[in-house]
């Protein structure tokens, strides 16, 4: 009797994903069918903002690049005076840009958290 009733339960198990999966593969149809693919136009667009995007994620990580590695040396600068024992070299310089331009207030507003914890260990570190 068991068996019976374990054979009846797989069948039912079977038919029902079977069903299920019939419906699914119906609603995909008819949902495919309300919602055309997309068109040339829209293939453009989405292609152009992508590229439009990828160039400026490049013109922000160059900006970052050039703030890193004008605090790296910055701070080679200060570890060759701090080596030859150059007091005068350690005075602090004004944070700059990537022009070597000292920071404005709205730059340095727009500074992130890790910039401005780098920017006070190096300030730290300077004295």
């Amino acid at each position: 009797m068991d068996v019976i009733f374990s054979i009846l339960v797989v069948i039912g198990i079977c038919y029902g994903a079977y069903r299920g999966v019939k419906w699914m593969l119906r609603a995909g149809q008819i949902q495919a069918r309300k919602d055309p693919p997309l068109s040339p136009a829209d293939l453009k667009i989405l292609e152009e903002s992508a590229a439009r995007l990828m160039a400026d994620l490049r013109a922000v990580t160059d900006e970052c690049v050039a703030r890193i590695e004008n605090a790296c040396s910055d701070a080679q600068h200060q570890i060759k005076s701090l080596e030859l024992g150059d007091l005068e070299q350690l005075k602090p310089r004004p944070v700059t840009n990537a022009q070597d331009q000292p920071l404005t207030i709205s730059e340095f507003a727009e500074l992130t958290n890790g910039e401005i914890e780098l920017l006070k260990g190096l300030k730290a570190i300077s004295g």
